[in-house]
C-alpha cells in the first residue's frame, strides 16, 4: 500500500468517523455492560492505516538517510 492508497483510505475512515450519524445504525440502545474492550471496525481500520503510515515513512527515512 503506497502513500495514495493510504492517504484515500484514511480519508474515508476520518470522513466515516466525523459523519457518524450518516453511517451509524445506532439505536440509541447503548449498554456498556456489553462492552468487550475491543475495537470496532473502523477503529481497527485506522489503527492498521496508522501502522502502514509509520512503516512506509521510516522505510523512506531509512532509504535517504
Amino acid at each position: 500500500m503506497e502513500e495514495l492508497q493510504i492517504a484515500i483510505a484514511e480519508a474515508e475512515v476520518l470522513n466515516r468517523a466525523s459523519n457518524w450519524g450518516y453511517y451509524s445504525t445506532f439505536d440509541g440502545a447503548y449498554d456498556p455492560r456489553g462492552h468487550n474492550g475491543k475495537l470496532d471496525e473502523e477503529e481497527l481500520q485506522f489503527a492498521k492505516l496508522e501502522t502502514r503510515t509509520q512503516q512506509l515513512a521510516m522505510k523512506r527515512a531509512s532509504a535517504t538517510g
